[in-house]
């Protein structure tokens, strides 16, 4: 058996590995200890069969004569005394035996430590290795680096380490293992469509003067802080179908850090017009003069998110005012609904002769009835929010382009919400970003009633081989859906 490592041998060892050499030995001894007890508790053993194979010998002996004096020859029988004391013999013997092999078996059990008694060993803590030790990198390839799908070699992606302590005399180093990680270099389909996507976002900001805005958490991983952040994406929509424009509808969505309005200053750079939006606090300060970037934008605010306001406000018992004013908004849909699909200048003819009205009518009822409901109650704050904004509630009635509501990007968000659910988040911010333009493109096939999975599969076929960018506009969903009607 090896002997413990006399570690005053080696002064000049750091004193992290004194400690561990020190935790390693005294493991060892006490491995060493319970190797010695087992031995120990084998030869007892040993011992005690030696016994009581000697023990099973006599009583066989004894047996035999106790036969042969009973059904022996009648030379060999004993009288009835012999005979008597030949038994008490026998069960002297017996008993004999019955008492060594209790004490024996006494002795096997104290030597056997009970099991219930044993204090479990805590595990050992795996500690770094010292830093100043010397490093020897090992790299371990795998057998064969051919990519499954038969495109090629795989990439590398990454690598795995592990890490052990190597002893050489008079000498420490550390051996790194290393295992490069590879994948399939045709993955990288989320920046080969970025160009596609940049040119939708260009397009709906310079060929329209309305646009939808609204945004949705996108969470990502953070591993500096070891959980998510949650990072945005900011929906720019175009639909002239509403008042007959022939302006492709399309909806481009923007991965953002943030929510702040600085982000929807960046994703709206270069539009000048109306914005359709919610009253989200970080769209105001885009209409001052003070804008940068363009004019200052006109925000109309969505009617369908003042309702929600007064419903949500609206107690369980039930409130008369909240059911009048849903009656009055319920009226200028009604309008809405005759004249979708007209040209501007019939729904603003309309708008006014029949909308501004009822419009007019309506604050003038809301501001009579805030002043019988307490400003701090839900219902108080809902009908101070539609009086706040009368202006972006009113912008409707003035262009005809602006629709009622905001209701056609709310709908274009619900795709990635539901698969925020599905995918629980992007793993960096650039993962965000591939979100993002396969949202776009995905959203604005179903804006213009083309297949997704057909059109992505047209698109990435006609990337890899070789798409001109300057026929770019050839690779949108509005042109693969031309295209598709044309065939057919």
């Amino acid at each position: 058996m090896s002997q413990p490592i006399d570690l005053s041998q080696f002064p000049d060892l750091p004193p992290e590995v004194l400690k561990a050499f020190a935790a390693v030995q005294f493991e060892l001894s006490v491995e060493r200890a319970a190797r010695q007890h087992e031995q120990a508790v084998v030869a007892e053993k040993e011992a005690f069969i030696t016994e009581l194979k000697e023990l099973i010998e006599k009583l066989e002996s004894q047996v035999q004569d106790y036969r042969r004096t009973k059904f022996g020859p009648k030379s060999e029988k004993l009288d009835p005394a012999q005979m008597e004391l030949a038994l008490e013999d026998l069960e002297t013997a017996i008993a004999e035996t019955q008492a060594q092999i209790a004490l024996v078996e006494e002795k096997i059990a104290a030597s056997v430590p009970d099991p219930e008694k044993n204090v479990p060993r805590k595990k050992r803590k795996v500690r770094a290795l010292p830093q100043n030790l010397p490093r020897v990198e090992r790299v371990i390839e795998p057998d064969s680096v051919a990519c499954p799908c038969g495109c090629g070699d795989m990439v590398r992606i990454g690598e795995d380490r592990t890490e052990r302590l190597d002893l050489i005399p008079a000498r420490y180093q550390v051996i790194v293992t290393i295992r490069p990680k590879y994948a399939c270099p045709k993955g990288r389909t989320g920046a080969a469509i970025a160009p596609v996507v940049d040119h939708m976002a260009m397009a709906l900001k310079q060929g329209g003067s309305r646009l939808y805005v609204d945004e949705t958490t996108a969470p990502v991983l953070d591993p500096g802080r070891g959980k998510t952040k949650t990072g945005y994406l900011w929906a720019v929509l175009r639909d002239d179908r509403g008042w007959n424009g022939s302006g492709p509808p399309g909806v481009v969505f923007h991965y953002r850090p943030g929510r702040k309005g600085e982000y929807a200053a960046e994703t709206l750079g270069g539009f000048n017009g109306t914005i359709q939006v919610d009253a989200y606090g970080g769209y105001p300060h885009l209409a001052t003069p003070k804008r940068m970037g363009g004019d200052p934008f006109r925000l109309a605010f969505c009617w369908s998110h003042g309702r929600r306001k007064l419903l949500k406000a609206k107690p369980k018992k039930g409130s008369p005012i909240v059911d009048e004013a849903l009656l009055r908004i319920a009226a200028l849909y009604k309008i809405e609904d005759s004249i979708r699909g007209c040209d501007p200048d019939h729904r603003r003819a309309v708008r006014q002769n029949l909308s501004r009205p009822l419009v007019d009518e309506f604050f003038t009822w809301l501001t009579a009835r805030a002043a019988r409901v307490s400003r701090k109650s839900d219902l108080g704050e809902a009908i101070a929010y539609l009086l706040k904004r009368q202006d972006g509630f009113r912008l409707f009635l003035d262009d005809g382009r602006v629709d009622i509501d905001s209701n056609l990007v709310e709908n274009a968000i619900r795709s990635p919400a539901m698969n925020r659910r599905n995918a629980l988040f992007a793993g960096h911010d650039e993962g965000g970003r591939n979100w993002a333009r396969f949202a776009s493109l995905i959203g604005s096939c179903k804006m213009n009633g083309v297949e997704p999975y057909a059109y992505l599969r047209d698109l990435f076929i006609s990337i890899a081989n070789g798409h001109l960018a300057k026929d770019i506009d050839a690779l949108k969903p509005r042109a693969y859906a031309q295209r598709i009607s044309a065939t057919q």
